[in-house]
């Protein structure tokens, strides 16, 4: 596992709790639900500054890890996760860029 450490995550990074309940209205208008994994999975939204030599840096943690567990601590909380799209600059400020991506992961 691979521990991610390139830039500063911004508080505008997001994680978002997914319980796994599928729920859907069944003929007759009952709603039915089921759990599709025993323990809740987060999809992350990573928002990181950094400048130009970071995103190279990320670029190439992304070309090495990016079919391996990874792991990141946001709010004080750690995260072991998967990248689910490439890191891209979203915006620069001078030498400063902001570099976002998806990822999914576990709490660790």
């Amino acid at each position: 596992m691979a521990a991610f450490s390139i830039g500063t995550v911004l508080s505008k990074t997001k994680v978002t709790a997914d319980s796994g309940r599928r729920l859907d209205v069944a003929e007759g208008g009952l709603i039915r639900g089921r759990n599709t994994y025993e323990y809740p999975v987060y999809d992350i939204h990573f928002v990181i500054q950094t400048d130009a030599t970071g995103k190279a840096n990320i670029d190439t943690f992304y070309g090495t890890y990016s079919e391996a567990w990874n792991a990141s601590t946001i709010d004080d909380m750690s995260y072991t996760w998967l990248f689910k799209t490439m890191p891209m600059v979203t915006g620069k400020d001078g030498a400063i860029r902001y570099v976002e991506f998806d990822a999914m992961g576990y709490e660790a």
